[in-house]
């Protein structure tokens, strides 16, 4: 079933997901209004929007202030679809506040306002927020509960809250798809994502690799496929929607892309126990309001075991091999 052309509003466009949706949808005809923050840096959205074909001025660039006029931009928006991509993702559990602020506050407004102006949501959210399991060689799916004395990152609890508000207005009637992608991957934005990983790969033929741990991961071309899916849907399961190509171990991955690239080169394993000791040193740091990236978050997500299983939809079933994600970037 194709598309019918539709006016789609898009939160966080400038963001690394937001830009490829905006221009994923651009270029399949759709209208686009992109909402971005005031003063927002716009030249990742722009050579992202290059890739396929899309200049920015074809957008309808809408600009806020804050959180709270997100309202007034979609009871104002002309069409029926919002698709919400912003937020701020720290794993280093950092800026707990801002996480809350814009990740759980951000999103129920977004929600709310949906539901009081009969918009369809789409809502990009992680599976960082995905519940837990009794053993672990059972598979997370969106039926797991959350277990609160189990581990979780501060950026998956505010995933988590999200969601739960979002799911409070479903209750209600709203009409809304919730995604949770893996580490994604995609052209632009090096710095977010899985993308730091193939940059620090490609400069190094002997890497440090987590000794245990697995990598769930996604192409952003999914999720724009799967967007594009949802367009043509009348409306949606209440069940979150898990999005991943792969769920390698660090090696795995590391391996595959060597081999894609035909580059000789020798992992040196770390432990967790090493990192731990690392974090634990740099506690005097952080005492005095120097913050690092290795901290208990960040140690406890890279050695994360878990397995997730994925949905019985066939869009979603199409799942690239690292070496096709490494041709879609082009490297």
């Amino acid at each position: 079933m194709e598309a019918t052309k539709s006016h789609i509003l898009i939160t966080g466009a400038n963001g690394f997901i937001g830009a490829h949706l905006c221009g994923h949808l651009a270029a399949q005809g759709h209208t686009i209004t992109a909402c971005v923050r005031f003063q927002s840096d716009l030249s990742e959205l722009r050579r992202v929007l290059l890739m396929y074909g899309v200049d920015l001025e074809t957008l309808l660039l809408t600009k806020i202030d804050d959180i709270e006029s997100v309202d007034d931009v979609i009871s104002s928006f002309g069409g029926d679809t919002v698709v919400h991509t912003a937020a701020y993702v720290n794993l280093s559990g950092h800026h707990i506040k801002t996480m809350d602020r814009v990740n759980v506050r951000g999103t129920a407004v977004v929600a709310e306002s949906c539901f009081i102006h009969h918009k369809k949501l789409i809502y990009l959210s992680s599976i960082a927020a995905l519940g837990d399991v009794w053993l672990p060689s059972e598979s997370i799916d969106s039926s797991s509960q959350w277990q609160p004395d189990k581990y979780h990152s501060a950026y998956g609890i505010s995933k988590m809250r999200a969601q739960l508000e979002v799911h409070s207005f479903i209750e209600e009637g709203l009409n809304a798809l919730i995604l949770c992608p893996g580490v994604v991957f995609g052209a632009g934005f090096e710095k977010s994502g899985g993308n730091p990983i193939l940059h620090y790969l490609m400069a190094s033929s002997r890497p440090y690799c987590p000794n245990s741990g697995n990598l769930p991961w996604v192409a952003v071309d999914k999720i724009n496929q799967v967007c594009s899916w949802a367009l043509t849907q009348p409306s949606f399961s209440r069940k979150p929607l898990i999005l991943l190509d792969g769920q390698d171990t660090y090696s795995d991955f590391y391996a595959s892309v060597f081999a894609y690239l035909d580059k000789r080169f020798r992992l040196k394993f770390i432990s967790r126990q090493l990192m731990v000791s690392i974090v634990a040193l740099l506690a005097p740091l952080r005492r005095i309001g120097i913050r690092t990236q290795w901290t208990k978050d960040f140690v406890n997500s890279t050695f994360d075991t878990r397995i997730y299983g994925i949905p019985d939809l066939e869009i979603a079933r199409n799942n690239y091999s690292i070496s096709e994600l490494m041709r879609y970037l082009n490297y």
